[in-house]
């Protein structure tokens, strides 16, 4: 159940800048940019995000921000395309959703390929847990991902959220149960940075 905090009234913005990137919301034109990222990225992006599959068609790329456009509206999630600040190359997404009545929220991100290692999915999670935080009012942001992925692991720990443990069983991966790195960050993190 989303919580009744009447975000869109409240004028949230669409649009986080860092030193680097530029996050805002998916356009409908970003659907080759995400399509080209993603079919070029498979085999690193799949085991741990099961919607990035060899067989994704630009039609589904469009599927997936009409998707995210309608979340948006609804205030189910919020849903970022992730650009080069100066080039406006298309790097990868990020978002919040599952948000609880407790005002907790899950955050994801991925990076394509040939622009890992370079140190956007940390800026990006940071910002994104920053606005997250601060705009939307969250208690908490969970950040979950199978202990097999260790990128995953080591963008949570420099972005300063804290490591909660493994639980077990928590994540549906290809039809397998896979246990869970919960790393989590709440108000108080992000004013102590």
């Amino acid at each position: 159940m989303t919580p009744p905090l009447e975000f869109r009234a409240a004028g949230i913005p669409r649009h986080i800048s860092t030193p680097r990137l530029v996050l805002r919301s998916f356009k409908h034109s970003d659907a080759p940019d995400l399509y080209q990222a993603t079919s070029t990225s498979v085999a690193e992006i799949n085991p741990f995000l099961p919607w990035c599959h060899p067989n994704s068609t630009l039609a589904d790329a469009r599927q997936w921000i009409h998707t995210a456009d309608s979340n948006w509206d609804s205030d189910e999630g919020w849903a970022f395309a992730i650009r080069a600040q100066q080039t406006g190359e298309f790097i990868g997404g990020c978002g919040l959703n599952k948000i609880d009545e407790h005002l907790n929220a899950n955050l994801g991100y991925w990076i394509k390929s040939s622009a890992v290692g370079l140190g956007y999915a940390s800026e990006a999670a940071r910002a994104l847990a920053v606005y997250g935080l601060h705009h939307l009012q969250l208690m908490r942001i969970e950040i979950i991902m199978s202990t097999a992925n260790t990128r995953s692991v080591r963008v949570a720990e420099k972005i300063g959220a804290t490591y909660e443990g493994i639980a077990r069983n928590r994540l549906i991966l290809h039809d397998l149960a896979h246990d869970a790195h919960v790393f989590s960050m709440i108000p108080a993190d992000i004013l102590e940075a």
